[in-house]
């Protein structure tokens, strides 16, 4: 037996080499699956890896001890990973199921999901520090794109199949984007400003991962930190009786990056006595400067109890990337540099009512709390509804924790939607926890369904006692959500778009009868800003099926999904480009059930629907009867036909589609010739008539003085009539295209053109023969009554019509 371990490691060397040989050194090679990305602390000396192996972002020193789990929870396919080292923010993308671009603390905590739209395989991310955006390349969509760091304002870059057909990563500098590309297997450089990328001519295989090494080790990569020293802020006062004062009297003169929570700026302006955890605070006598690669100069002073700038001295400042950087002296003694604004944090193990200094202490509930979010229907109003008045039934959010303490802690529950603090509920009683429900009351008029909820707890020993810290649920998604928001459907077939509410529908009834009370979304198109489901032929996209111009929630089988049924419209149009339409969903802004008020208003993202076009199989197929006449199938077998009577040119029973046409003499002293006097076409219910003879002659010509026209339209969506000079444009639901025009000099219909459509193949009869999809002719002599014949005469007269029911 042979066995094959595969084993997947770490490694690290050291670049640029201080000698001519390049040492690689293991870092971690045991607990790790398939490390994907990779990214460096180089101020808190880690690393951080994604393990798509295990589903797992891992964390260790840089020697590779210390391994620590950071996430290991909702993840499938962890690729790139970024760090915010100023903000302690970490960026990560997911390339599984639902891909996704997500970010939370050094530790794992304050985890958000900030992209999910418009995304596949988010191969490589990057921050750019100076204009606060993470970029992204996206495989999948071949594409690379833009936010904030939060998500917001997103911005297509550069997206083109041919461009960018397989992006991997990503790296930029202050103007430039570079991205790596498996299927040109080059490295590619892309101004910021710019929508072309040129090669950077690198020779290589299949470029994976890519990082910008910078070699100008000025001072925004050589410097000493400052960190973990929160107090710093101007926003923190000195407690003598419990703190040691900082002093900087030790600092060695030196370039200094502040990592902290509250910020690396320094104040200018003075802070007061006693503040930045010092008895002299030091703050900046002028501005900080905006400019990059410049080093300033600038007056600092120290405050004491008697003189805001009781001593002046210069320190230089450099502004870097997202920081800056500051060449601090040593001071005299309890005197220190203020970097920072804000509450400071109260310490791990420490805990106050506000979370921060002032009051921290450790005498708090320290049991772990793990809260989540649902949503369920709770009896409300009693309606006085015959015969048997019951309870209405009113959607609200809880927020569900196990209770340890049996009943003997009080609580405080905080309400969030889309991260924003909405109401708050404090000391509380577990036996009173129903009252901290999340109603639409709380949020209505500020928020739309198709929102994140997410809650928060934290205990406490009594009544106004010290509570311990805040634990925080996932982000419950509260709406009517889609299965996907992007769709592909092949002209004349259907797809299903799936739908599933996360949240109950209410009503003024808790019985059987709340089938009243189902709940409706509109549909509607661009072209249509009012929700409606017409199926306007004309619009030549998509057409759904659908009961009552909506989809609709039943209230009593509200958790079961929903199904949109779409058919690709075939807009006849032969070589005609992919097209792409959008669907939305709303719902009426006052709902008919007051219990239903949070439905009223819905975000539902657009979904959008690429029709393929089929109709290339049918390219150039057109069946043309034209004087004396001379007719073509569909397959293109040319034959002559001149008897006179009326003719099935055209049929196909699934509307029925039927197109008639009149053989007439043409005059002129041509009595073996027929000429085409008329046109009739059926679509479904209704018709349309065109007739330029008053009777049918085998020997004579018999004109109207005038043209008769009658159009009975039963339905606006069985046809589109469109008349422009002489030419008639007949559209039929399915796609199919008729087209005559009439002669000026003869008064005659000239020539008669039917375009097929993809619902003809191999079902249209009449005398433009059978089209067939590799336009096979051998049935195009399709006889009436006795299937395909050799005869082209007998295979047109079976088509005569006999009678009026024809």
């Amino acid at each position: 037996m042979c066995v094959i371990k595969v084993i997947h490691v770490h490694f690290r060397i050291r670049y640029p080499s201080t000698s001519n040989v390049t040492i690689i050194e293991n870092v971690v090679s045991d607990d790790i699956g398939h490390p994907d990305g990779i990214a460096v602390d180089s101020v808190n000396d880690h690393i951080y890896w994604t393990d798509t192996g295990l589903d797992r972002i891992m964390r260790s020193n840089l020697d590779g001890s210390n391994k620590t789990v950071i996430v290991d929870t909702g993840l499938e396919e962890p690729r790139a990973i970024e760090l915010d080292t100023t903000d302690r923010w970490i960026y990560f993308s997911d390339w599984g199921s639902e891909p996704k671009i997500e970010k939370c603390m050094f530790d794992g905590s304050s985890r958000q999901t900030i992209i999910t739209d418009d995304i596949q395989w988010p191969n490589g991310i990057a921050l750019d520090f100076i204009q606060k955006r993470l970029y992204w390349c996206d495989a999948g969509k071949n594409q690379i794109k833009s936010s904030n760091f939060d998500g917001s304002d997103v911005q297509v870059i550069l997206k083109s199949s041919l461009r960018v057909p397989h992006p991997f990563d990503i790296d930029i500098d202050e103007d430039n984007i570079y991205f790596t590309d498996w299927d040109y297997r080059e490295v590619f450089k892309l101004s910021k400003s710019s929508s072309t990328p040129g090669s950077l001519q690198v020779e290589t295989n299949r470029p994976m991962g890519l990082k910008i090494y910078r070699t100008n080790l000025d001072q925004c990569y050589n410097y000493s930190t400052i960190q973990k020293e929160e107090k710093r802020s101007i926003g923190y006062t000195l407690d003598l009786s419990l703190d040691v004062p900082i002093s900087d009297d030790d600092l060695q003169d030196n370039w200094y990056r502040v990592v902290s929570d509250n910020g690396d700026r320094i104040p200018t302006f003075p802070p007061g006595s006693l503040r930045c955890g010092t008895y002299m605070p030091i703050w900046l006598n002028g501005s900080l400067p905006s400019a990059e690669d410049d080093i300033f100069t600038r007056q600092v002073c120290k405050q004491t109890s008697t003189d805001t700038c009781g001593e002046k001295f210069d320190i230089q400042i450099k502004q870097c990337p997202g920081y800056y950087i500051f060449y601090l002296r040593n001071t005299s003694v309890n005197a220190a540099y203020c970097f920072g604004e804000g509450y400071v944090k109260c310490e791990d193990g420490l805990s106050s009512e506000s979370g921060n200094y002032p009051g921290c202490s450790s005498t708090f509930p320290n049991n772990t709390i793990s809260p989540e979010v649902n949503a369920l229907l709770v009896e409300g109003k009693i309606y006085g509804v015959f015969p048997n008045p019951t309870p209405s039934l009113t959607p609200v959010f809880k927020c569900n924790f196990e209770d340890t303490s049996n009943g003997s802690y009080v609580y405080d529950v905080y309400w969030y939607i889309n991260g924003e603090n909405i109401t708050h509920h404090k000391n509380v009683l577990r036996n009173d926890i129903n009252s901290t429900d999340l109603r639409d009351t709380d949020w209505i008029d500020r928020y739309k369904m198709n929102m994140d909820v997410k809650c928060s707890v934290r205990s406490r020993y009594s009544f106004d006692s010290i509570p311990g810290p805040f634990y925080f649920s996932e982000n419950f998604k509260a709406g009517f959500f889609p299965e996907a928001y992007e769709f592909t459907v092949t002209e004349g077939e259907t797809i299903n778009i799936s739908f599933t509410a996360t949240v109950p529908v209410g009503c003024f009834l808790s019985d059987s009868r709340r089938a009243q009370c189902d709940m409706k979304f509109y549909i509607s198109q661009p072209d249509n800003n009012e929700p409606s489901c017409s199926n306007n032929i004309v619009s030549r996209d998509i057409v759904f099926d659908l009961n009552n111009c909506g989809l609709e929630l039943p209230s009593l089988a509200w958790n079961e999904s929903v199904r949109l049924v779409v058919r690709g419209y075939s807009d006849g149009i032969y070589n005609h480009r992919d097209r792409t339409t959008f669907i939305r969903l709303s719902t009426r802004s006052n709902s008919p059930v007051p219990e239903n008020n949070l439905w009223r208003s819905v975000n539902i993202p657009e979904i959008t629907v690429t029709v393929l076009d089929k109709d290339s199989v049918l390219n150039s197929r057109l069946c043309q009867s034209y004087n004396d006449p001379h007719i073509t199938t569909f397959d293109g077998i040319l034959y002559h036909y001149m008897n006179v009577g009326e003719f099935v040119m055209y049929r196909n029973d699934i509307g029925p589609y039927w197109v008639h046409a009149l053989f007439t003499n043409c005059g002129f002293g041509w009595e073996g010739s027929s000429c085409n006097g008329g046109i009739a076409i059926r679509s479904r219910t209704s018709l349309f008539v065109f007739r330029t003879v008053q009777e049918i002659s085998r020997t004579e010509k018999f004109m109207l003085d005038q043209p008769f026209t009658e159009h009975i339209n039963c339905d606006d969506s069985d046809m589109s009539v469109d008349h422009a000079n002489n030419v008639y444009t007949i559209t039929l639901p399915t796609g199919a295209e008729i087209r005559f025009t009439v002669s000026t000099w003869s008064r005659f219909i000239s020539g008669i053109t039917i375009k097929p459509s993809i619902y003809d193949i191999d079902v249209a009869r009449g005398l433009c023969g059978v089209p067939s999809e590799t336009k096979d002719s051998s049935d195009d002599y399709m006889h009436r009554y006795l299937g395909p014949v050799g005869d082209d005469q007998a295979f047109a007269d079976s088509w005569r019509v006999n009678s009026t029911a024809e």
